[in-house]
């Protein structure tokens, strides 16, 4: 399995997990996320999770939502 990422400063990042039938593509949203994402790229995060509501004070870290999408690869074209 390949990993890709990609980062947009204090806002979201994405992850793309890519298999040989499937490509999983997880977005994170939220803010002042940059140590969480080096966390991911460094195998070093169980597990997120997206906070119930926004309580987070100015300059703390806080997931606002994750959407995971689902590719399925047939050949070389991905659906």
């Amino acid at each position: 399995m390949d990993t890709q990422a990609e980062y947009m400063p204090s806002t979201s990042f994405k992850l793309r997990f890519v298999g040989e039938s499937d490509t999983k593509e997880v977005t994170v949203t939220g803010r002042n996320l940059e140590r969480i994402y080096v966390h991911c790229l460094q195998g070093r995060m169980e597990w997120l999770q997206a906070a119930d509501r926004d309580y987070a004070e100015n300059g703390e870290m806080i997931i606002i939502a994750i959407e995971v999408k689902n590719h399925l690869v047939v050949g070389a074209v991905e659906y």
